[in-house]
Protein backbone atom coordinates (compact mmCIF):
# COMPACT_ATOMS: atom_id res chain seq x y z
CA UNK A 1 0.00 0.00 0.00
CA UNK A 2 1.14 3.59 -1.10
CA UNK A 3 -0.46 6.58 0.70
CA UNK A 4 0.58 9.69 -0.52
CA UNK A 5 -0.88 11.51 2.78
CA UNK A 6 -1.53 10.60 6.59
CA UNK A 7 -4.87 12.88 7.62
CA UNK A 8 -5.45 9.66 9.76
CA UNK A 9 -3.01 8.27 11.91
CA UNK A 10 -3.47 11.06 14.88
CA UNK A 11 -6.85 9.48 15.74
CA UNK A 12 -5.61 6.00 16.12
CA UNK A 13 -5.72 6.43 19.77
CA UNK A 14 -9.19 7.44 20.28
CA UNK A 15 -10.90 4.72 17.79
CA UNK A 16 -8.96 2.61 19.44
CA UNK A 17 -10.50 3.51 22.71
CA UNK A 18 -13.72 3.65 20.90
CA UNK A 19 -13.81 0.86 18.90
CA UNK A 20 -12.66 -1.12 22.15
CA UNK A 21 -16.26 -2.85 22.16
CA UNK A 22 -16.48 -3.55 18.51
CA UNK A 23 -13.28 -5.28 18.00
CA UNK A 24 -13.87 -8.53 16.17
CA UNK A 25 -17.34 -8.89 16.60
CA UNK A 26 -19.35 -10.47 14.07
CA UNK A 27 -21.77 -8.94 11.46
CA UNK A 28 -20.89 -5.85 11.84
CA UNK A 29 -21.63 -3.24 9.10
CA UNK A 30 -19.72 0.18 8.79
CA UNK A 31 -20.23 2.49 6.30
CA UNK A 32 -17.49 5.49 5.50
CA UNK A 33 -17.90 8.68 3.93
CA UNK A 34 -14.71 9.42 1.72
CA UNK A 35 -12.65 6.96 2.02
CA UNK A 36 -9.55 9.07 -0.39
CA UNK A 37 -6.85 6.57 -0.48
CA UNK A 38 -7.99 4.17 2.28
CA UNK A 39 -5.99 4.49 5.24
CA UNK A 40 -8.72 4.86 7.61
CA UNK A 41 -10.64 1.81 5.90
CA UNK A 42 -7.30 -0.58 5.45
CA UNK A 43 -7.27 0.45 9.84
CA UNK A 44 -10.34 -0.41 10.18
CA UNK A 45 -10.91 -4.14 7.96
CA UNK A 46 -7.27 -4.49 10.00
CA UNK A 47 -8.16 -4.22 13.71
CA UNK A 48 -12.02 -3.92 13.73
CA UNK A 49 -13.52 -5.68 10.79
CA UNK A 50 -11.47 -9.30 11.40
CA UNK A 51 -15.02 -11.66 11.74
CA UNK A 52 -15.53 -12.40 7.95
CA UNK A 53 -19.20 -11.84 8.51
CA UNK A 54 -18.30 -7.96 8.91
CA UNK A 55 -18.43 -5.69 6.02
CA UNK A 56 -17.36 -1.87 5.60
CA UNK A 57 -19.41 0.24 3.22
CA UNK A 58 -17.34 2.86 0.87
CA UNK A 59 -19.03 6.22 -0.38
CA UNK A 60 -16.66 8.44 -2.71
CA UNK A 61 -16.22 9.52 -5.73
CA UNK A 62 -12.79 8.38 -6.46
CA UNK A 63 -11.66 11.04 -8.84
CA UNK A 64 -8.36 9.65 -11.22
CA UNK A 65 -5.64 7.71 -9.97
CA UNK A 66 -7.39 7.97 -6.46
CA UNK A 67 -9.99 5.15 -7.32
CA UNK A 68 -6.38 2.56 -8.76
CA UNK A 69 -5.10 2.88 -5.13
CA UNK A 70 -8.11 2.79 -3.19
CA UNK A 71 -8.16 -0.74 -4.93
CA UNK A 72 -4.77 -1.32 -3.98
CA UNK A 73 -4.97 -0.67 -1.09
CA UNK A 74 -8.39 -2.69 0.12
CA UNK A 75 -7.19 -5.45 -2.13
CA UNK A 76 -6.74 -7.65 0.69
CA UNK A 77 -9.98 -7.66 2.03
CA UNK A 78 -11.82 -7.24 -1.32
CA UNK A 79 -14.66 -9.77 -0.32
CA UNK A 80 -15.41 -7.45 2.44
CA UNK A 81 -15.70 -4.17 1.18
CA UNK A 82 -18.12 -2.83 -0.88
CA UNK A 83 -17.30 0.30 -2.91
CA UNK A 84 -20.40 3.41 -3.82
CA UNK A 85 -18.39 5.60 -6.06
CA UNK A 86 -20.15 8.59 -6.49
CA UNK A 87 -21.21 11.81 -4.56
CA UNK A 88 -22.50 10.75 -0.95
CA UNK A 89 -25.68 12.74 -1.78
CA UNK A 90 -26.54 10.51 -4.39
CA UNK A 91 -25.11 7.26 -2.90
CA UNK A 92 -26.45 7.30 0.71
CA UNK A 93 -29.95 6.67 -0.24
CA UNK A 94 -29.49 3.94 -1.98
CA UNK A 95 -27.58 1.86 0.66
CA UNK A 96 -29.76 -0.07 3.07
CA UNK A 97 -29.26 0.33 6.85
CA UNK A 98 -28.35 -0.60 10.00
CA UNK A 99 -25.14 0.16 10.80
CA UNK A 100 -22.88 -0.11 13.57
CA UNK A 101 -20.40 2.98 12.64
CA UNK A 102 -21.03 6.03 10.26
CA UNK A 103 -18.13 7.89 9.84
CA UNK A 104 -18.45 10.88 7.75
CA UNK A 105 -15.39 12.18 5.98
CA UNK A 106 -16.71 13.70 2.96
CA UNK A 107 -16.67 17.32 1.47
CA UNK A 108 -16.24 19.51 3.94
CA UNK A 109 -18.63 22.06 3.06
CA UNK A 110 -20.93 22.75 6.06
CA UNK A 111 -23.90 21.82 4.35
CA UNK A 112 -22.75 18.31 3.20
CA UNK A 113 -21.50 17.73 6.46
CA UNK A 114 -24.95 18.48 7.84
CA UNK A 115 -26.74 16.56 5.16
CA UNK A 116 -24.25 13.56 5.48
CA UNK A 117 -25.27 13.35 9.29
CA UNK A 118 -29.09 13.59 8.67
CA UNK A 119 -28.83 10.75 5.31
CA UNK A 120 -27.36 8.55 7.67
CA UNK A 121 -28.58 9.11 11.30
CA UNK A 122 -31.84 6.46 11.23
CA UNK A 123 -29.50 4.22 9.72
CA UNK A 124 -27.48 4.37 12.76
CA UNK A 125 -28.03 1.42 15.08
CA UNK A 126 -28.89 2.21 18.71
CA UNK A 127 -25.22 1.51 20.57
CA UNK A 128 -23.63 2.62 16.95
CA UNK A 129 -21.10 5.31 16.41
CA UNK A 130 -21.15 8.38 14.60
CA UNK A 131 -17.56 9.81 13.60
CA UNK A 132 -16.91 13.55 12.36
CA UNK A 133 -14.16 14.14 10.67
CA UNK A 134 -11.76 17.52 11.15
CA UNK A 135 -14.15 19.34 13.23
CA UNK A 136 -11.86 22.05 14.23
CA UNK A 137 -10.34 21.92 10.50
CA UNK A 138 -10.07 25.89 9.78
CA UNK A 139 -8.50 27.34 6.99
CA UNK A 140 -7.58 30.72 6.00
CA UNK A 141 -10.01 33.00 4.14
CA UNK A 142 -12.96 30.20 3.77
CA UNK A 143 -16.19 31.86 5.21
CA UNK A 144 -17.20 29.59 8.65
CA UNK A 145 -19.90 27.74 6.34
CA UNK A 146 -17.87 26.07 4.12
CA UNK A 147 -15.82 24.25 7.29
CA UNK A 148 -17.79 21.50 9.48
CA UNK A 149 -17.69 22.79 12.87
CA UNK A 150 -21.07 24.91 12.40
CA UNK A 151 -22.58 21.58 10.61
CA UNK A 152 -21.82 19.52 13.36
CA UNK A 153 -22.73 21.81 16.22
CA UNK A 154 -26.10 22.36 14.77
CA UNK A 155 -26.80 18.76 14.24
CA UNK A 156 -25.50 17.70 17.40
CA UNK A 157 -28.25 20.45 18.45
CA UNK A 158 -30.97 19.04 17.43
CA UNK A 159 -30.15 15.55 18.36
CA UNK A 160 -29.57 16.78 22.14
CA UNK A 161 -30.74 13.74 24.53
CA UNK A 162 -30.60 11.62 21.97
CA UNK A 163 -26.75 10.34 22.03
CA UNK A 164 -23.54 10.18 24.34
CA UNK A 165 -20.85 12.17 23.81
CA UNK A 166 -17.80 9.35 23.77
CA UNK A 167 -14.69 11.91 22.25
CA UNK A 168 -14.57 15.65 20.94
CA UNK A 169 -11.08 17.14 19.74
CA UNK A 170 -10.37 16.99 16.04
CA UNK A 171 -12.75 14.59 15.48
CA UNK A 172 -16.37 14.41 17.54
CA UNK A 173 -17.40 10.27 18.41
CA UNK A 174 -20.52 10.24 19.50
CA UNK A 175 -22.76 6.70 20.67
CA UNK A 176 -26.28 6.81 19.36
CA UNK A 177 -28.80 6.02 22.14
CA UNK A 178 -32.16 4.63 22.62
CA UNK A 179 -34.09 8.02 23.87
CA UNK A 180 -34.92 8.92 20.12
CA UNK A 181 -38.12 6.59 20.17
CA UNK A 182 -39.25 8.04 24.27
CA UNK A 183 -38.80 11.61 22.09
CA UNK A 184 -40.89 11.32 19.38
CA UNK A 185 -43.68 9.70 21.91
CA UNK A 186 -43.84 12.66 24.01
CA UNK A 187 -43.95 14.70 20.83
CA UNK A 188 -46.75 13.27 18.92
CA UNK A 189 -48.33 12.85 22.76
CA UNK A 190 -48.65 16.39 23.01
CA UNK A 191 -49.81 17.25 19.42
CA UNK A 192 -52.53 15.14 20.11
CA UNK A 193 -53.22 17.03 23.50
CA UNK A 194 -53.13 20.48 21.38
CA UNK A 195 -55.09 18.67 18.91
CA UNK A 196 -58.00 17.74 21.60
CA UNK A 197 -57.58 21.07 23.29
CA UNK A 198 -58.46 22.95 19.58
CA UNK A 199 -61.20 20.34 18.33
CA UNK A 200 -64.43 22.63 17.68
CA UNK A 201 -67.39 22.18 19.77
CA UNK A 202 -70.37 21.77 18.69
Amino acid sequence: MAFTRDWFSNSIPSWNEAFASFKGADNLRFLEIGSFEGRSSCWLLENVLTSDSSILHCVDPWVGPIYERFMDSVSPWKDKVVMHRGKSEDMLPLIPGPFDLVYIDGLHMGFNVLQDAVLTWNKLKVGGLMIFDDYLWEHQGLDRTLVPKDAVDGFLSVIHGRYELVHIGYQVIIRKNDRGAEFERQYFDYCQSVSTDLSPVF
